[in-house]
């Protein structure tokens, strides 16, 4: 759990793309339905976090259970 909330912090509240990478794994892979958006290992979601997800998140995003 303590891994979830250090991705889950870097990706809404610290906007650290690098950070959110350094906690998955190399051969992680994203599929974001609702935009069809993701990747497939760290150079891809690099891509992914750092032009489609983070900087086009909403300001008043919240991450709710």
């Amino acid at each position: 759990m303590r891994l979830w909330e250090e991705h889950t912090k870097h990706e809404f509240v610290t906007h650290d793309t690098e950070s959110t990478l350094a906690t998955m794994a190399e051969d992680a892979y994203v599929n974001h339905v609702p935009t069809l958006t993701g990747g497939y290992g760290k150079s891809a979601l690099r891509v992914f976090y750092s032009r489609d997800f983070i900087p086009c998140m909403p300001p008043d995003t919240t991450l709710k259970p």
